[in-house]
């Protein structure tokens, strides 16, 4: 399991997401959002049998524009 954890880590268990948006007119909006996910790390023999241990935190910005039609 933890060989194809280090190719495409997938460890985490919990984050916080904050977004807000702004609508200037009834026809655009502005979007914007952050990600904060928690280090989570993960421990064990991979399938070669050799030990492995791999860790992940994460931040992500996302910003957006809406245009409404």
């Amino acid at each position: 399991e933890i060989l194809f954890n280090v190719l495409a880590p997938a460890v985490i268990r919990r984050h916080i997401t904050v977004g807000m948006s702004y609508a200037p007119s009834p026809s655009s909006e502005f979007s914007l959002t952050y990600l904060h996910a928690f280090t989570e790390s993960q421990k064990a023999n991979s399938a070669f049998g050799v030990p492995a241990k791999i860790k992940l935190k994460q931040h992500a910005i996302e910003f957006g524009y809406s245009w409404k039609f």
